[in-house]
């Protein structure tokens, strides 16, 4: 199998104390492995504060990232909040401060410009129960501190920006509770809205938006079959075209299905928390 990805990626998750509920890099890693031929040893899936604050989360990220790939050039691909930590550390990427260098940051599901349900007390006591406890990375998330954050860290005219985003017209199982607040604020994936996840163009280069994706089903094993020809691309100087997702309703209700299915699937500490 040629090598189609030949630096190493990295995998930062989002926000959870849920095994099984942060995203499941899976179907990543398998893609990765098997289209993109890179290696399981180029392949690191942090385990970084789940619940941490951004600065805490990145700050391990760095110290995980430098111990398996020092000197090395590499790929960060990021869930929900960690693609905020992957930003934190691309702007950083270049500046002598790292002793590895990022080409790349791809998003899924990330609030880049916050999240503006978290305004609403109904939805943060929500959010918390699934969660099961109340957490400092949901205060970092906040639009106002997101947009602080925005200011510190700057965008790396070096390193290439993707993000994907997810919408789902009717919450799934697991985020019912939450839907109702996220959906006020326009198309959403029951937790981030398209808008936030989708960034500024001047940025990044969107890659596209999941019909009946929520905020866990956006990572798949299409969305990253869609991303490979983009890191490809980025390694070799060059820029990929963005092909047009399939959207088609029964797509759609697939992938809708599957998140409730994950759901199901999940441990039994997800499944209580809903019910506390």
């Amino acid at each position: 199998m040629s090598r189609e990805i030949k630096n190493p990626v990295v995998l930062i998750h989002g926000f959870s104390d849920i095994p099984g509920l942060s995203g499941s890099w899976t179907a990543v890693e398998e893609v990765l492995r098997e289209v993109a031929g890179v290696p399981k040893a180029d392949i690191l899936t942090l385990q970084i504060p789940p619940l941490g604050t951004l600065a805490k989360r990145t700050d391990s990220a760095i110290s995980a990232i430098t111990a398996k790939f020092p000197g090395k050039t590499v790929h960060l691909i990021a869930h929900s909040m960690g693609g905020l930590n992957a930003r934190d550390i691309a702007a950083r990427s270049g500046t002598g401060e790292l002793k590895f260098k990022v080409l790349t940051v791809t998003t899924f599901g990330t609030p880049h410009y916050g999240i503006k349900a978290l305004e609403t007390s109904a939805f943060v006591d929500a959010l918390v129960k699934i969660l099961g406890v109340a957490a400092p990375a949901l205060i970092d998330m906040k639009p106002a501190e997101v947009t602080q954050f925005s200011e510190r860290a700057r965008v790396n005219p070096d390193v290439k920006y993707f993000t994907w985003a997810g919408d789902c017209t009717v919450g799934t199982f697991l985020f019912a509770a939450v839907w109702p607040f996220t959906i006020r604020h326009g198309a959403t994936d029951c937790v981030i809205n398209v808008s936030s996840a989708k960034w500024d163009p001047k940025y990044c280069t969107y890659l596209g938006v999941i019909k009946g994706a929520d905020h866990f089903t956006i990572l798949s094993k299409k969305t990253m079959q869609y991303t490979v020809p983009h890191l490809h691309a980025a390694e070799n100087g060059g820029k990929a075209d963005v092909v047009e997702i399939e959207n088609t309703l029964a797509s759609a209700l697939g992938t809708r299905l599957k998140g409730d299915v994950h759901t199901l699937m999940a441990p039994g500490k997800a499944l209580r928390g809903l019910f506390k």
